[in-house]
């Protein structure tokens, strides 16, 4: 096989079917190229004859039901657009612990209605990409992701002028769970509003284990948010809202703050609040 500089596609495999060749290459996880594959002799399925050789020219194009990648931190799933972005709430295999996710292009939501993504505990990297005019209204956890659950990592990202309101609203996340969650090099500006939890990154984090075996701490690092938050949230920080845990199998966690900052205004209109520069409450 080769590519349109005509140079050989070494690690292309070919075979031949009855209606039609299923080429393979990981090379094709770059789109918008151009390729030509060269059989030298081919035998007729119906008359077994020898035919000639033959050319087939074509060109790889980006899938729009699904994620190009294989998953791993070698070679993870590669978010393109926002229609991949959709696509990880729609199949649990990119949001398993264990799967490797990494954004190409910075992307716009265009402040269109979204739907957060929900119970992930895979590997995001933003690859420094952004995520721009993300908005999200409802009655639960709310942000980009509604909940990070155990063993989720996301770094390299920044989310810019986002609109947030919710029960629970983060920029990043409405909700952590259980611990062993690692944000790194993550930014947020824009508005959150929460009902009842509100940060500037996490509204919530739930540090309890109801599950057996140890968990690692929430651990955000070289992270900052510059947000409105506002609202009548029992429960306000500039980057956590409210963390609390309890122990149960094991001890309860913690959060781990290092080289992280928030430059926020905090409103609260409830008569009732809690607010922190960093996290609103914290209870164990």
């Amino acid at each position: 096989m080769l590519d349109e500089d005509n140079n050989v596609v070494s690690d292309a495999t070919i075979e031949r079917f009855d209606n039609y060749i299923l080429i393979n290459s990981d090379r094709f996880e770059v789109f918008d190229k151009s390729y030509k594959v060269v059989i030298d002799e081919f035998e007729d399925p119906d008359t077994h004859q020898k035919l000639a050789s033959a050319a087939y020219d074509f060109t790889v194009v980006m899938p729009t039901d699904a994620i190009p990648g294989k998953g791993t931190a070698d070679k993870p799933y590669l978010i393109y657009s926002v229609d991949h972005l959709k696509i990880i709430n729609l199949n649990t295999k990119y949001k398993t612990k264990g799967s490797y996710l990494k954004q190409v292009d910075d992307l716009d939501l265009n402040n269109e209605e979204w739907t957060p993504i929900t119970t992930f505990c895979g590997n995001y990297d933003g690859n420094n990409k952004k995520i721009s005019n993300l908005k999200v209204n409802n009655n639960s956890n709310a942000g980009l992701f509604n909940d990070l659950q155990r063993g989720a990592s996301v770094q390299n990202l920044a989310i810019e002028n986002c609109d947030i309101q919710g029960y629970a609203s983060g920029g990043l996340a409405g909700y952590g769970y259980e611990g062993d969650i690692t944000i790194n090099n993550v930014s947020v500006t824009g508005s959150v509003k929460g009902e009842y939890n509100a940060g500037g990154l996490i509204g919530y984090l739930e540090l309890s284990i109801y599950s057996s075996g140890d968990a690692g701490p929430v651990a955000i690092t070289n992270s900052y948010a510059k947000t409105t938050i506002e609202g009548g949230a029992q429960y306000i920080g500039g980057l956590v809202g409210y963390s609390y845990g309890y122990w149960t199998f094991v001890p309860a966690n913690y959060v781990l703050l290092e080289k992280c900052f928030s430059d926020s205004t905090i409103t609260s209109t409830s008569d009732y609040s809690y607010i922190g520069g960093l996290i609103g409450y914290t209870e164990s």
